[in-house]
């Protein structure tokens, strides 16, 4: 394994963790988790994709902004389609970290992302900065792609360790206990 393909590996098991953090979050109704979770997901999957292409010095300096990092992965991955509207809009949830500077007053909870830039079509970007909308099925489509343009993304395992179990998780979002994949024949 090539040094920049075990770096993708790290930086995968790291993002999975917040995709899967971000999904729990979402169940359990912690809006301002899910919305931190879901751009740290968003960020580590963009780095695993970088590092096959950047050192981690040239990573480092894109920092966390996920517009960056997009814009920088679109150079290598032209063909991979979302929209990036939806990119700079979970770009805004960075600022969550800090609720004293955060520009985020508001929540539209779980309208698809295109049903939230039809609403806010007219409204001024200052404003519309100000709302923050979380889609899982959107959500969950992106990371998808993502994960699916990396190198062999689509054969790449899904799996977290948790105290009790393996966990895999499948595309179609169903969670089987290791136990239950082998019984099934898989």
């Amino acid at each position: 394994m090539k040094k920049s393909e075990a770096l993708m590996v790290v930086f995968l098991l790291r993002a999975d963790e917040f995709y899967l953090l971000t999904r729990f979050s979402n169940r359990a109704f912690l809006q301002y988790m899910t919305y931190r979770m879901a751009h740290h997901a968003l960020e580590y999957y963009l780095k695993a994709g970088l590092s096959v292409f950047l050192p981690v010095e040239g990573m480092k300096k894109l920092g966390h902004d996920v517009v960056s990092l997009w814009k920088e992965y679109k150079r290598h991955v032209p063909a991979i389609e979302v929209d990036a509207r939806v990119i700079s809009h979970i770009n805004n949830f960075e600022s969550m970290r800090y609720p004293d500077t955060s520009k985020i007053r508001g929540t539209l909870w779980g309208a698809s992302y295109k049903e939230f830039f039809k609403r806010f079509t007219k409204t001024p970007e200052k404003v519309r900065d100000m709302v923050a909308c979380f889609s899982l099925e959107d959500f969950d489509k992106i990371i998808w792609t993502l994960r699916n343009s990396l190198p062999q993304g689509n054969l790449l395992p899904f799996i977290t360790v948790t105290e009790d179990a393996e966990t895999y998780l499948y595309y179609e979002n169903k969670y089987f206990l290791k136990r239950e994949k082998r019984d099934r024949g898989a």
